[in-house]
């Protein structure tokens, strides 16, 4: 079985990825390799408020639309432990959502969301729900 760091770091990155694995660090301390900016606390303060963004409204928000800036302090705050991110939801390119870590540490009192597709699925479901137990429209004619 692969684990997560096998997966997705190539190996420059290695090293520092299985520290802050093994410390689950928030980027708090020196030492892991990396501190939290005044942008990734913005980040996780909109992600909790909003529940789900893609990486490029993130971008926007928090870097100037400078996309790679992103892409790397995303990529730290997963290995941290403080985001979720998939590509596999069509049509939005990658999707970030705060972990429950996250939501702590972005201070907002609100706990982390489903994932994506939960949420939509639960959408699904209720929209059913809703079609089964709508009265039949009666057209009179005119």
């Amino acid at each position: 079985m692969e684990t997560e760091i096998e997966a997705g770091v190539p190996g420059v990155y290695r090293e520092r990825a299985e520290r802050r694995w093994r410390k689950r660090s928030t980027g708090e301390t020196r030492g892991d390799g990396w501190q939290r900016t005044e942008e990734d606390e913005h980040l996780l303060r909109l992600a909790t408020r909003y529940s789900t963004l893609t990486l490029h409204q993130a971008a926007y928000a928090c870097w100037d639309g400078r996309i790679e800036a992103a892409r790397r302090r995303v990529r730290l705050m997963t290995e941290a432990g403080l985001l979720h991110r998939t590509a596999d939801v069509r049509g939005a390119r990658t999707v970030l959502w705060p972990t429950e870590r996250g939501a702590r540490v972005a201070g907002t009192g609100l706990s982390a969301p489903r994932t994506p597709r939960a949420r939509m699925e639960l959408k699904e479901a209720a929209r059913a729900t809703a079609q089964r137990q709508a009265p039949p429209v009666i057209r009179r004619a005119v």
